[in-house]
């Protein structure tokens, strides 16, 4: 209980300051914990006031009339007090005046309370807007600014106080990045259809200073408790490295199009279970036409069993290492049969898990095959006969040799020869001679069951 009255000495006010309400606590105490009308026409003889007579004697107090002040939904804001110094009950004229007295006091404290709530409720509300990370401008329904938070001082290049009462669109101006063409705000579109609003891509905030900032922002309405519009209220916010990492992404997306287009080899991305996450590069070499047909297939669906083990061998080595490997194989693809060389990288994963990505490219190595095998034909075979060269001969001569020698066994070598091979050649031309040696050679073969080239 707090007291206050310009009637009555400091010292008593300020003895009675801090006192609990309750059912025995003066005429004051008793009325505000009661809710009802306390009359006391003799303190010294009250029990309501046995424990504060002394101190009201002390002052001179000898009666005391105490209303309750209470709102409109009857809850008790305080006590409206009479003190006499002499016993005495009021009559009817001091009673209806006590209540005029308590109705003005109850209209000035519900006052002050309901401004203290409204000052209390937008204290809280520019805390909230000054620590928001986006901007914020608010409008009334003729479309001038009422506040801006210190995120739309900046964009804007407006202080508040500044920007307090002009129209929207000098303080929020707004063009199309691309076009450079003025644009509406959508505070105007609120306001004429109540609804929430957003602005279009590609927008641009000119700032009072002329920096520019791309934004993306939504104009809400301010509705009254009688569906009346109050105002805007626009919130907006900086995305102009958003925007940069967007282009920058869309042109690094172009860029491996591009790539991905000219690429000769094939790349793909795998997971742990070897399944088909992503296909890029050259057409040739897949397994079915479209290559939308392997995703979502794993390399044992899709693939024959030998070569897809060995490839998952790889694939799970890859993820366990984290280092990449290099595998040749074989696949019976769409142009045929094939020879590849595949190199596996790790795009992430997860060693305590076991799974991961890895990518996996896929070089067609037939030609490169087909001239490793043509090279040893030409050093080691007679491109006439087919057989064996000289080259071949000593290779094979000089292992022989070292056989006998560990072994402690004997080996022989046998020369033949073709009687009047020379004359033939000579008379009848070397087409004649080598076809003759071509046959010969080839019989001999057949029937000894030697190998040769083809």
């Amino acid at each position: 209980m707090f007291g206050a009255g310009p009637g009555l000495p400091k010292t008593y006010s300020q003895a009675i300051d801090g006192v609990s309400i309750g059912p025995n606590v003066g005429s004051c105490g008793t009325a505000a914990f009661s809710g009802e009308q306390v009359i006391v026409s003799d303190i010294q003889t009250d029990l309501l006031w046995i424990d504060f007579r002394s101190l009201a004697k002390q002052y001179g107090l000898a009666a005391c009339w105490s209303t309750p002040i209470k709102t409109a939904d009857y809850a008790v804001l305080g006590t409206f007090a009479v003190y006499y110094p002499q016993p005495g009950a009021p009559n009817q004229k001091e009673l209806e005046m006590v209540d005029r007295f308590v109705k003005l006091c109850g209209l000035a404290l519900e006052r002050v309370r309901a401004i203290d709530q409204i000052n209390q409720r937008e204290e809280n509300l520019s805390v909230t807007l000054d620590s928001i990370g986006d901007a914020v401008i608010a409008v009334d329904v003729a479309g001038r600014v009422t506040r801006l938070n210190p995120v739309a001082e900046t964009l804007t290049g407006w202080f508040a106080e500044e920007a307090y009462g002009r129209p929207l669109y000098e303080v929020f101006h707004i063009i199309n990045t691309q076009t450079r063409i003025m644009l509406s705000n959508p505070v105007e579109k609120v306001i004429m259809s109540g609804k929430i609003m957003g602005l279009a891509n590609h927008t641009s905030l000119i700032s009072r200073d002329g920096a520019e900032y791309q934004i993306a922002d939504s104009a809400a309405p301010i509705m009254g408790e009688d569906g009346l519009l109050r105002g805007v209220i626009l919130v907006f916010q900086d995305v102009t490295k958003q925007y940069a990492l967007r282009e920058e992404l869309l042109l690094n997306h172009e860029r491996l199009c591009a790539f991905n287009a000219v690429l000769p080899d094939l790349g793909f991305v795998f997971d742990e279970k070897g399944t088909y996450l992503e296909i890029y590069g050259a057409e040739s070499g897949m397994l079915y036409d479209q290559r939308e047909e392997l995703f979502g297939k794993t390399v044992a669906e899709a693939i024959p069993t030998k070569v897809a083990e060995k490839m998952m061998a790889i694939i799970h080595k890859t993820l366990r290492t984290g280092e990449s490997q290099t595998i040749e194989y074989q696949l019976d693809v769409l142009d045929g049969w094939k020879h590849f060389e595949g190199r596996t990288a790790v795009l992430e994963r997860n060693v305590n898990a076991g799974t991961g990505k890895v990518t996996w490219m896929a070089r067609d190595i037939s030609e490169q095959k087909r001239a490793e095998e043509e090279i040893e034909q030409l050093a080691f075979y007679d491109p006439l006969t087919k057989l064996p060269n000289r080259r071949l001969l000593l290779d094979r001569l000089e292992h022989e040799c070292l056989v006998v020698k560990r072994h402690q066994c004997s080996a022989a070598l046998m020369f033949l020869d073709l009687d009047n091979f020379k004359t033939l050649n000579d008379s009848l031309g070397h087409s004649v001679g080598d076809s003759l040696l071509a046959t010969r050679c080839w019989r001999l073969v057949v029937g000894a069951g030697w190998p040769t080239a083809e």
